[in-house]
């Protein structure tokens, strides 16, 4: 029965982000998602490994998402296939 408390306690929290990304993540937080991307590129030229580990992940998660680019190349060319078809 001790086994089954171990395995139910919640995970461990994350750490903390690095000190030199918080204006960053507050830009985010504001809502204001270019100027968040454009300190995390600034941040990876930081020598520091850690920033610009946790700019690289940022930068990650304020980017465009591929597979709804590539859903909407997909549908692009669909609808210039289907023009090309039908215009003929």
């Amino acid at each position: 029965m001790a086994d089954t408390a171990e395995t139910t306690a919640p995970p461990p929290a994350p750490p903390p982000p690095p000190a030199a990304l918080l204006p960053a993540l507050a830009r985010l937080e504001r809502g204001d998602v270019v100027g968040a991307a454009g300190e995390a590129r600034a941040l990876l030229a930081d020598p520091d490994p850690e920033v610009q580990g946790a700019a690289r992940d940022l930068l990650g998660r304020v980017g465009p998402d591929p597979w709804a680019l590539r859903f909407g190349l997909l549908s692009l060319g669909l609808l210039v296939l289907l023009i090309l078809v039908y215009v003929r």
